[in-house]
């Protein structure tokens, strides 16, 4: 009995603590996620708990950790859907990495989603891919993703994106005409 009412104490922490700060907060986050993992590898959701550990690590400053471990959380992610929004989340994390290899696989990475037009998170790569052209000066790359966003996502199309407006934007300051 001692040893229940120990566990759940560790897992019920957000009623029963407090923290001194968000450091030991996202410290105590992680921790549980990592532990979760471990206790249910074998479980359907295990790579969910890699996931919200790897969001604890980026909270924690410790991005290429993170990296590795959302790397491995979906190797595991059995849901198409599920897989292809960490897959652009990997994505973007490895492009702001600011390490050099890692930027480069990130980069191609976003690529890839951008190309795939089947790909559920297609509208966000494209838009994430704009903006990373956008963000570095290179106005001409950033204008062929973000246009080919607007081609595809506009007001006007059968599937509109949230993300078109937001390209319509940056064009219209790439162009100079600011709306």
């Amino acid at each position: 009995v001692v040893a229940a009412d120990k566990e759940e104490e560790t897992l019920d922490f957000t009623d029963k603590k407090s923290f001194a700060n968000e450091k030991e907060k996202w410290e105590k986050v992680a921790e549980v996620f990592r532990n979760a993992h471990k206790k249910n590898k074998s479980s359907g959701i295990a790579a969910m708990f890699l996931a919200y550990y790897s969001e604890a690590l980026i909270n924690l400053d410790k991005i290429e950790e993170a990296i590795v471990v959302l790397s491995g959380a979906i190797d595991a992610m059995k849901n198409y859907e599920i897989r292809e929004y960490y897959r652009l989340k990997l994505a973007l994390m490895k492009i702001d990495s600011n390490e050099g290899s890692t930027v480069t696989e990130g980069l191609a990475a976003l690529i890839k989603l951008a190309a795939d037009e089947k790909s559920i998170v297609h509208d966000s790569a494209l838009y994430n891919l704009g903006l990373h052209y956008w963000s570095n000066k290179n106005f001409d790359e950033a204008k062929k993703y973000l246009n080919q966003l607007l081609l595809k996502y506009g007001k006007d199309s059968d599937i509109p994106s949230p993300w078109a407006e937001k390209a319509e934007e940056k064009l219209g300051l790439i162009d100079g005409k600011i709306k």
